[in-house]
C-alpha cells in the first residue's frame, strides 16, 4: 500500500510527502503495473528534489522497465540534464541499452533534446559507436533528425577517436576523416540528411566524412535520389556540387531526373540537366524523363526536357511514343507541340 501511496506522491511532485514515506517504506524499488520505479517516474518527470530523496534513500538507478528503459533513459526524453547529472552520480548507466537497443544519449536525440544531448556527449564515458536494433548510431540519428549542433558533436569526437587509433596519429590541427556507418537497411548518415533536406547537416557529413557521394542503400537509392524525392533543391545543388553522379539509377533503373520529371519537380529538373545528366535514359520499362513527365502532365519539364532535345521518337516497353501518353493524360496543347517537334504517332 505505501509504494502505491509513494507512486502518487511522486506523481503529484509531492517531495514532503515521499521523504515522509521513505522512512517507513521496505523496497524502494517496488514497480508499479509498467515496471516502473518511483525514481523512474521522478526521473520522466523532471523533479530533481524527489530524485535526490530517492536516490538517498539507495534506489536502484539501474533497474530497467518492461522496455529496457531506466531513470536515465526516462531523464533523456524529459530533457533534465540536473536530473541526468544526478543519476550518472548516482552509478546511472550512460550505455544502458533499452529493448530498441537505444541509449540515454540515443533517446535525447530521438525526443530532440538538443543541449541535454550535447551536455551528456561531453562524457568521455558515452559511447558514441553504440548501435540501436536497426544498426543506427546517434550519428545516425541526429542526422535523421535535423540536429546539425548535436551531429557536428559527434562527428567530432568519432574524428578524434579516429585520429588516436591511427598508425602514425593525425597530423596537427587536422581531424581524421570519419567513417559512415549503414544501419540494417544500407542507409547512412548522408542518405538520412538528404531525406530531410537537411543543407546544414548534409554539408557536415560532406566536408567532414570519408563519405561515397554516390553510394547506394539496399533500395538502390543514392543520397541524391533521395534528395531529389524529397525535393530538397539546397541538397541537391550541394551534391552534384560534390559530383554526385546525376545519372546513377535506382533498383527499378529510375534516375534522379526521371524522379524530377515524375514528381513536377521543375528547379530540381533543371538542375539535374544542367549538371549533365542524360535526358534520354530510360528505365527498366522503357520510360525515359520526356514520357514519366508527358504521363504525370507535367508540362513545363516536358517543354524543357524538348528544348534540350529530348528524344521524341522514343517507346516504353509496350510500345507507347510520346503522343500516346500525351492523348492519354488529355493534353491536347501539348499534343501540337510534340507534332511540331517532328513526334509521330
Amino acid at each position: 500500500m505505501l509504494n502505491n501511496v509513494l507512486f502518487e506522491a511522486v506523481k503529484s511532485r509531492q517531495a514532503g510527502v515521499v521523504s515522509a514515506i521513505l522512512k517507513r517504506i521496505e523496497n524502494v524499488d517496488q514497480t508499479d503495473g509498467d515496471g516502473m520505479t518511483a525514481l523512474m517516474m521522478a526521473a520522466r518527470d523532471g523533479t530533481l528534489p524527489i530524485v535526490r530523496l530517492l536516490i538517498q534513500a539507495e534506489a536502484n538507478p539501474l533497474a530497467a522497465d518492461r522496455e529496457g528503459r531506466t531513470a536515465l533513459h526516462w531523464a533523456s526524453w524529459s530533457g533534465n540534464a540536473l536530473v541526468s547529472d544526478a543519476l550518472l552520480d548516482a552509478g546511472a548507466d550512460i550505455n544502458a541499452q533499452n529493448r530498441n537497443g537505444q541509449t540515454p544519449v540515443m533517446s535525447m536525440i530521438l525526443a530532440r533534446r538538443s543541449e541535454a544531448a550535447l551536455r551528456l556527449l561531453r562524457r568521455p564515458d558515452a559511447d558514441i559507436t553504440m548501435t540501436d536494433c536497426d544498426g543506427r548510431t546517434a550519428l545516425d540519428l541526429a542526422a535523421a533528425s535535423s540536429m546539425p549542433d548535436v551531429l557536428s558533436a559527434l562527428m567530432k569526437r568519432q574524428s578524434e577517436a579516429s585520429g588516436k587509433s591511427s598508425m602514425f596519429g593525425m597530423l596537427p590541427g587536422r581531424n581524421a576523416p570519419i567513417r559512415l556507418s549503414r544501419d540494417r537497411y544500407g542507409t547512412n548518415a548522408l542518405h538520412q540528411a538528404a531525406r530531410q533536406g537537411d543543407l546544414e547537416a548534409l554539408t557536415l557529413i560532406l566536408s567532414a566524412a570519408d563519405a561515397d557521394v554516390n553510394e547506394r542503400n539496399d533500395g538502390g537509392e543514392t543520397p541524391l535520389l533521395v534528395a531529389t524525392r524529397a525535393g530538397a533543391l539546397g541538397c541537391v545543388e550541394k551534391l552534384l556540387a560534390f559530383k554526385a553522379d546525376p545519372d546513377r539509377p535506382g533498383r527499378n533503373g529510375e534516375t534522379p531526373l526521371c524522379e524530377a520529371a515524375r514528381l513536377g519537380r521543375v528547379v530540381i529538373a533543371e538542375m539535374l540537366m544542367k549538371a549533365g545528366a542524360d535526358i534520354n535514359i530510360a528505365q527498366r520499362n522503357g520510360l525515359t524523363p520526356l514520357l514519366i513527365a508527358i504521363r504525370e502532365r507535367h508540362t513545363d519539364i516536358v517543354r524543357s526536357l524538348l528544348a534540350r532535345g529530348a528524344n521524341v521518337h522514343v517507346r516504353d516497353a509496350e510500345g507507347r511514343g510520346p503522343l500516346a501518353f500525351a492523348a492519354a493524360a488529355g493534353l491536347e496543347e501539348l499534343t501540337a507541340v510534340l507534332i511540331v517537334a517532328g513526334c509521330e504517332a
